[in-house]
């Protein structure tokens, strides 16, 4: 017979509580542990009235702008080595609001006071710890979403930091985008933070965009014109006052572009010397010393700029513009990098068939801001001043010439000839364009110039038509014209590039511009 102890058995249990106790006290601390050093992710934006870094709204931020983001990580483990990030993109409504994100950097993670542009780069992309893909547009419900990728490639590194943040910069659409957009404010969010986003706030009753930063090539003692846009994109008129100063002593002239309305340029202000004060103040409707232009609300006033070399100029002459509406901190700053050189192919003198009263075509580089043309004894040159720097190799740049009888259909006028900027000269033979002579093509800055011998082209018309387009592929981008100029009976000099009132339906009218 087996006796029973029941002290034994007391003890025995207790022996085994406390080992199953001592059991889950090691479960329990290793799962502390875990949840101890799991990342912490917290995604801001960089508020500029607060000057802070925040996760709540975000103001005083306007079309055109990039805002700074950062994506604060505390304890990196290396679990996650694919961040994403999201940003309103599209409201299908005919908006955009983040055209694009760029400057990714990993930083240093500091305290929510320090500005973004003095936050040190500890890695880049190129560095070899992490890459960004992207952009990635992810079509939603009710609006799209622009989505951009950290993958890290080396998570020792990271590891080895503990805490550090990614920072990136996100585009506002503009213009008449962002501002717009259907919602109340845009948002950003990414992958490793749920819901948690940083809106915008939609911009305020005063909105400015001024621009674009332009760049063309001139001769010393002669002058270079370029057109920009001052668009206001608020909800109320404005008049903005007009601020500008030239490197070595370069001269500022300023117009308002009035040609598309038949009413002639109106002068605003002249600076001989580009030193910031105006010698001519000829508009200062709000009577403050400062040369302004009234813009009402939703439009554009083009502004011609002419900047007058000195002799003595070499190099780049950089000339900056601003605008400012001075009841508030409303103002937009645009540069002009005039490249000075005394060994140009075309003459000094250009003359302006023509320009836009808005930004009409995207991408900006097929964006036609105004087209002008001049001549030699030899050749014709036409020039194409976009919105940003013209790329032969993925855009096509093509001047049409009526001269004669027959040639291709273009609205009602038949063109006979195709300055090109593939290198080549065509001329229409009735059903296809074929090669005649090579042409010149010349990039400078913003603007590209095409070339062709004038002996090459034949004429028999008094009246000459001109057409200037821009392509993307075989899709139309923009287009200036059709222009008509009158041409001499001299055979040594059949283009005479001084504009006339044309007589038939033409969409600009073309004159001899002050340049």
């Amino acid at each position: 017979m087996v006796s029973f102890n029941i002290f034994k058995f007391y003890r025995y249990m207790f022996l085994l509580i406390m080992i199953t106790f001592i059991i889950s006290l090691i479960i329990t601390s290793s799962n502390l542990v875990l949840v101890q050093g799991k990342t912490n992710y917290t995604l801001q934006g960089w508020r500029i009235d607060q000057g802070k870094w925040t996760g709540g709204l975000l103001f005083s931020y306007y079309e055109m702008e990039w805002v700074p983001y950062r994506l604060t990580v505390s304890g990196y483990d290396g679990a996650d080595t694919i961040i994403c990030i999201q940003h309103d993109y599209d409201d299908h409504s005919g908006h955009l609001g983040v055209d694009e994100a760029g400057y990714w950097f990993i930083g240093p993670l500091v305290d929510t006071s320090t500005p973004p542009d003095k936050i040190p780069e500890i890695y880049g992309p190129d560095d070899g710890v992490f890459t960004v893909s992207g952009p990635t547009i992810i079509p939603g419900p009710n609006i799209d979403v622009i989505e951009y990728c950290f993958t890290i490639t080396d998570s020792n590194a990271l590891i080895s930091l503990g805490d550090f943040a990614f920072y990136w910069r996100a585009h506002l659409a503009g213009p008449n985008e962002s501002s717009l957009w259907s919602g109340a404010s845009l948002h950003a969010h990414t992958s490793v933070t749920g819901k948690q986003d940083v809106p915008i706030k939609a911009p305020g009753a005063y909105r400015l965009y001024f621009g674009p930063n332009e760049g063309f090539s001139g001769f010393p003692a002669s002058n270079v014109s370029y057109n920009v846009y001052l668009i206001n994109n608020g909800n109320a008129d404005v008049i903005f006052d007009l601020y500008g100063n030239s490197t070595q002593g370069a001269g500022i002239d300023l117009w308002l572009e009035q040609d598309m309305v038949n009413s002639g340029d109106v002068h605003i202000a002249y600076d001989s010397n580009g030193d910031g004060d105006w010698d001519k103040i000829y508009i200062d409707s709000n009577n403050n010393g400062v040369p302004d232009v009234t813009v009402a609300a939703g439009e554009t006033a083009v502004l011609i700029v002419n900047i007058y070399l000195p002799i003595t100029a070499s190099g780049d002459v950089i000339t900056k513009l601003k605008a400012k509406f001075s009841l508030t901190l409303v103002e937009d700053e645009l540069t002009l990098q005039t490249i000075v050189s005394s060994n140009l192919p075309w003459p000094r003198r250009w003359y302006q068939f023509g320009s836009d009263d808005f930004g009409d075509a995207s991408p900006s580089n097929v964006d036609d801001k105004s087209f002008y043309g001049t001549f030699n004894e030899t050749h014709v040159f036409f020039r194409f001043a976009e919105s940003a720097q013209p790329d032969k190799s993925l855009y096509k740049y093509d001047v049409f010439l009526d001269t004669k009888a027959g040639g291709f259909d273009i609205g009602g006028i038949y063109y006979d000839y195709r300055v090109a900027s593939d290198g080549t000269l065509y001329t229409w033979d009735g059903t296809s364009w074929v090669a005649v002579s090579t042409t010149y093509v010349y990039i400078s800055g913003t603007s590209i110039v095409l070339c062709a011998k004038i002996s090459d082209i034949q004429y028999e018309y008094q009246d000459v038509y001109i057409l200037a387009r821009t392509y993307e592929g075989a899709t139309l981008k923009d287009e200036k014209g059709p222009y008509m100029i009158s041409r001499t009976v001299i055979s040594e000099m059949p283009l005479f590039l001084v504009p006339i009132v044309a007589t038939l339906l033409v969409l600009y009218l073309a004159r001899k511009r002050r340049c």
